[in-house]
């Protein structure tokens, strides 16, 4: 079972196979349908595990190897959810 303190390595660990899952979808037509929704698992893998940082580069990445995911609906729901969090974070700092 893992303790809390290996859930953020379980994450980081669970976003690298998404990305490789990913980016193995983009060698095929057929199986780049797919792919979006790998990089998409993957970057809420690593907001999970509360790394913004690399999920805004990783979303940012993946965006150049997959040319359909800014415009699809996975894209634009993790911008908003990065969007949404940089607010909150920004927020919680000047009230404290």
């Amino acid at each position: 079972m893992l303790s809390e303190h290996d859930v953020p390595n379980g994450l980081s660990r669970a976003a690298e196979i998404f990305e490789n899952l990913g980016r193995e979808s983009m060698d095929s037509r057929l199986s780049s349908y797919s792919a979006k929704g790998y990089f998409f698992q993957s970057v809420l893998c690593l907001m999970a595990s509360g790394d913004f940082v690399a999920a805004r580069s990783k979303l940012e990445n993946f965006k150049n190897v997959d040319f359909s995911l800014p415009q699809s609906r996975e894209g634009q729901l993790l911008e908003s959810l990065l969007q949404v969090w940089v607010y909150e974070s920004t927020s919680f700092l000047l009230m404290n």
